[in-house]
């Protein structure tokens, strides 16, 4: 876990059951982490604000006991198929991270939770051309995919981390001058070339929590409601001339 920064310490955190580490077919490894931790938030906006790290997707599902739920965060690429009698079809396959969680309640504080990320991309380089009836060509790109599926158990609030869904790509930057580039031999004093290479890991939290249900007559608080009661005995006058000292805020901000 050094790549990414994240340190689990025994400041505030408690590890319940270690680190489990699966090999993949990538030749990596597939490693999940279930943990209790209070500043684990506060760690990865430090690394946001250092540019090491970025928030793809936060969604919240709702599902229930036994069921499943999903969540998608890309898009849908249109890929052609041949039908009967010379007709065209066109189907829609999904891309981009997506996640289906299907949680059991097995206790009043234990819930075991199936969990299967799933991150993919459209890869032009291992892409099919296809050849259209008016001989012009379409470029269906391929898709990188990666996923994973596991199930653990875990308490009410606890929080289950899946890592070791890497990506490597790299590129290559020519430059070259003009013709005398292109000549074989000779050609390679003349031309430049830069390779660069981006590793990419995707780190997934997943945090269960019950939902119990709330009591018939109980009227719930609505967005803003706390702030319109505060702002109902605001007095303008009264925040000039005593200021800050005199126990009134502005509207719209808090105290």
């Amino acid at each position: 876990m050094k790549d990414i920064g994240v340190s689990f310490n025994a400041g505030g955190s408690r590890v319940n059951g270690g680190v489990s580490l699966l090999p993949d077919l990538t030749g990596g490894f597939l490693g999940s982490l279930s943990y209790s931790s209070r500043d684990f938030n506060a760690t990865l906006q430090l690394l946001q604000s250092n540019g090491l790290a970025r928030v793809l997707a936060e969604p919240t599902l709702l599902a229930l006991s036994g069921q499943s739920a999903s969540f998608l965060a890309g898009g849908e690429i249109p890929v052609p198929e041949s039908g009967g009698l010379g007709t065209q079809n066109v189907t829609y396959k999904p891309f981009g991270i997506g996640l289906t969680v299907s949680p059991t309640v097995i206790s009043r504080e234990r819930i075991a939770l199936k969990v299967a990320p799933e991150a993919s991309e459209l890869d032009y380089t291992n892409g099919t051309t296809i050849v259209n009836a008016n001989n012009t060509t379409t470029i269906i790109p391929a898709l990188r995919t990666r996923r994973a599926d596991t199930m653990v158990e875990l308490g009410d609030g606890e929080s289950f981390l899946i890592s070791g869904l890497v990506s490597r790509q790299t590129k290559a930057n020519v430059s070259k001058i003009p013709l005398l580039g292109d000549l074989p031999i000779i050609g390679a004093f003349f031309r430049n070339v830069q390779y660069s290479q981006e590793d990419n890991e995707l780190v997934i939290v997943v945090t269960p929590r019950l939902v119990r249900p709330i009591a018939r007559g109980v009227t719930l608080p609505l967005p803003g409601a706390r702030q319109e009661l505060t702002d109902s005995g605001f007095n303008a006058w009264g925040y000039y001339l005593l200021g800050p000292m005199g126990g009134q805020q502005m509207p719209g901000f808090s105290q």
